[in-house]
C-alpha cells in the first residue's frame, strides 16, 4: 500500500510538473510574439517621418533678426535633409533585396527555422552566425547594422513563418511553382531595371538610342519577358528540377538578344548574388504562341510577314500565370 501510495505521488508531481512546463512553453511564446510586436512598433516609428514645416519650426530661434539670404540657406539645407532621407531609405530598399538574393546562396546551416518563434534560442543562434556572413557579402556595396540586418530578418521570418503555418493547415497549394515563378520574375525585372538605370548613367552605346521611358516601361511589363518555370525532364523524372524559359513567339530577336546578352549579364556584374540554378534556353521548343501587347513598339515584335509566328488565341497573358502582378517591380 505504501508503494502504491508513492508511485500514485509520484504520478501526480509527474502531471503537474507537465502542467508547469506546458504553462512555461506557452508563456515563452507570449512572449517571443510580443517582442516581434514590439520590434515592428520600434521599426514602425523610425520609419516615420517629419514634415518639413515641423522642421522648420524644430530650428533653434536665434534672438537677432535673420536676413533673407540665410532663410533661403535654411531652405536649403532642409531639401538636402530630404533628399539624404530618400537616398538612405532606397539604399535600404536595394541592400534588403540583395539581401534576400544573398540568402538563397547560403548553406542550409544558415536557414532560420520557421517553425520555431524569431526570438527562439535555435533561432538567435543561427542569427550570430548568418548575420556577420551577411555583413561581409554585403560588403563594399551596402554596409547594414547588426540591428538594421537583424529587423530585415525579423520581417523576413514572420512571412515565411505566416506562410509556413498556413501551408501545413492545407489553405495553400502543395505546390508552390506559381509561387516561386513569380518570384523569379519578380526579381529578374528589378535586377534588370538597376541594370537599365546603370548603363543609361553611363550613356552606354548598347541603350542609348532607346528611348529611356519606353524602355522602363517595357522591363516592367511582364509581357515582354520570358516566364521561368521550375520543371522536371520527362524523359528522365529522377532528375532534379530545372529552371525553363519559355519564349514569346512574338519578340523580336533585337528584344531577346538585349534582354539575354545586354540586361541580364551586365545586371550580376551589379550585385554580389549570383543565379544558383542554370537557365535552360530553347526557343524552338519552349514557346508561347501568344499576340503581342497592342501598344508594342515596333523594334520588339518580329516582322508582320514572317509566316513561322502562329498565335494562339486561346492562351492569354493571364493564363500562362494568372498571379503575375504587371505593377510590383521597382521604378527609377
Amino acid at each position: 500500500m505504501e508503494l502504491q501510495y508513492k508511485i500514485d505521488k509520484l504520478n501526480k508531481e509527474l502531471e503537474e510538473s507537465k502542467e508547469l512546463n506546458e504553462m512555461l512553453i506557452k508563456i515563452n511564446e507570449e512572449f517571443g510574439k510580443e517582442n516581434d510586436r514590439l520590434y515592428e512598433r520600434i521599426d514602425f516609428y523610425k520609419n516615420l517621418r517629419m514634415p518639413r514645416s515641423m522642421k522648420k519650426s524644430s530650428k533653434p530661434k536665434h534672438k537677432h533678426q535673420r536676413n533673407n539670404d540665410s532663410e533661403d540657406l535654411d531652405d536649403e539645407i532642409i531639401d538636402v535633409d530630404v533628399e539624404m532621407d530618400e537616398k538612405d531609405e532606397k539604399d535600404d530598399k536595394d541592400a534588403r533585396m540583395e539581401m534576400k538574393t544573398i540568402l538563397k546562396t547560403m548553406p542550409v546551416k544558415f536557414d532560420l527555422d520557421y517553425d520555431q518563434t524569431f526570438m527562439s534560442k535555435t533561432n538567435v543562434d543561427i542569427r550570430k552566425q548568418l548575420i556577420p556572413e551577411l555583413m561581409k557579402s554585403l560588403k563594399p556595396n551596402f554596409n547594414p547594422t547588426y540591428d538594421k540586418l537583424t529587423k530585415w530578418l525579423m520581417s523576413l521570418h514572420k512571412s515565411r513563418r505566416s506562410r509556413n503555418n498556413y501551408k501545413k493547415k492545407g489553405r495553400l497549394d502543395s505546390d508552390d511553382h506559381h509561387l516561386h515563378a513569380n518570384g523569379r520574375m519578380n526579381d529578374k525585372k528589378i535586377r534588370q531595371l538597376k541594370a537599365a538605370k546603370a548603363l543609361y548613367d553611363k550613356d552606354d552605346v548598347r541603350i542609348a538610342h532607346y528611348e529611356k521611358q519606353e524602355m522602363i516601361n517595357i522591363i516592367q511589363d511582364i509581357r515582354y519577358h520570358s516566364p521561368e518555370l521550375s520543371e522536371t525532364d520527362e524523359e528522365n523524372a529522377s532528375e532534379k528540377r530545372q529552371i525553363v524559359v519559355y519564349n514569346r513567339s512574338w519578340r523580336s530577336s533585337e528584344l531577346k538578344t538585349f534582354f539575354r546578352e545586354v540586361l541580364d549579364p551586365y545586371s550580376f556584374t551589379q550585385q554580389n548574388a549570383q543565379l544558383t540554378r542554370r537557365r535552360n534556353y530553347d526557343d524552338t521548343l519552349q514557346n508561347f504562341d501568344v499576340q503581342p501587347p497592342n501598344d508594342a513598339p515596333q523594334w520588339t515584335c518580329v516582322e508582320p510577314g514572317n509566316g513561322n509566328v502562329v498565335y494562339d488565341s486561346d492562351i492569354g497573358y493571364e493564363s500562362i500565370y494568372d498571379d503575375y502582378m504587371y505593377d510590383d517591380a521597382d521604378t527609377f
